[in-house]
């Protein structure tokens, strides 16, 4: 069982009383693909290349499911397989086969969705991610007979660089970050804040199922709860200050008392912040092109809203 379905569902049924039933398809490390039906991939004209072939050797997929799955495979006998490789919960369109299509029958109300580390090493995959996850929506509403079936998904934690490859992880974020506005009847839970700095899996489960509750409870449920932390809006420079205007953005102040962190203009060095009338206010001698935001892969940035969420790790362009 999920500990974050876990208390998604308990937060959702404590404050609806509505009894919750939960589906749990959990695979440590599969990549994105193998939730997406097969035929969705080899049809689309920038995802076919994912198809046709061993995904074992493929490069159009990330090269450490590729290299796991070797290692998972080697020398074991009679494993199935077709013209894609053998079998695996990494195989393109197998965790979609094996584990959701049996499922289409069932009706359910919505969509719970925390993966993206296997996506998030390599740039090319990195820059993929979003229309791929608006395939698989797109998919999967089709095939549950339910444009406006909701999904609501979580944002990749924090992460160190020593013992894991999370150089990445700030322009993922950030891609997830733009997922919503791709994809209708969704909602980001941003947890940069509960992440581990050595591993891939924090254990603070509790706070990261609350959180996806409160998007469930406000555009599902349709209780007065506001469900995300700060989420840029638009940056706009003018007499020597950059300022930032947000969704979700009342009651802007710093989790921990201490001066704003987090603010950057190269996604490197850090910059003075801090707040006026709800917004974030950065002071530059010159308009830069672009602002950033929680770019690190562990994230330092302490910037919350009234409901003590964090704002999301962004780089928007500075207008």
């Amino acid at each position: 069982m999920s500990a974050v379905g876990y208390y998604f569902g308990k937060a959702v049924a404590s404050e609806t009383q509505i009894p919750i039933g939960l589906i749990d398809l959990s695979i440590g490390g599969a990549p994105i693909e193998a939730f997406i039906p097969l035929p969705a991939l080899a049809n689309h004209p920038a995802y076919s290349a994912k198809t046709g072939s061993n995904w074992l050797e493929n490069p159009a997929l990330p090269v450490w499911v590729r290299e796991r799955g070797a290692q998972n495979t080697a020398g074991v006998s009679g494993l199935p397989q077709d013209v894609h490789g053998p079998n695996h919960p990494f195989k393109p369109g197998f965790a979609y086969a094996s584990g959701i299509e049996p499922l289409l029958r069932f009706p359910i109300k919505g969509l719970l969705w925390y993966q993206g580390e296997s996506n998030a090493q390599e740039t090319e995959r990195v820059a993929e991610y979003p229309a791929l996850c608006g395939l698989m929506v797109s998919e999967l509403r089709r095939l549950w007979k339910n444009p406006a079936l909701p999904f609501y998904f979580v944002q990749l934690s924090s992460i160190d660089t020593l013992r894991y490859k999370g150089q990445l992880w700030p322009q993922f974020r950030d891609a997830q970050r733009t997922l919503p506005l791709l994809i209708p009847h969704s909602g980001m839970a941003v947890c940069s804040d509960a992440g581990a700095p050595h591993d891939v899996h924090p254990t603070n489960k509790k706070v990261v199922g609350e959180r996806l509750a409160r998007w469930a409870l406000a555009a599902t449920y349709a209780k007065k709860i506001v469900p995300s932390g700060p989420l840029p809006k638009k940056a706009k420079y003018k007499k020597g200050e950059i300022v930032v205007e947000f969704f979700y953005g009342k009651g802007l102040h710093s989790s921990d008392s201490a001066p704003l962190k987090g603010f950057s203009l190269d996604g490197e060095t850090e910059i003075f912040a801090s707040i006026r009338k709800n917004k974030a206010v950065i002071p530059a001698f010159e308009k830069p092109d672009f602002l950033y935001y929680g770019w690190k892969p562990f994230s330092d940035g302490n910037l919350v809203n009234r409901e003590k969420l964090p704002a999301s790790t962004f780089k928007i362009k500075v207008q």
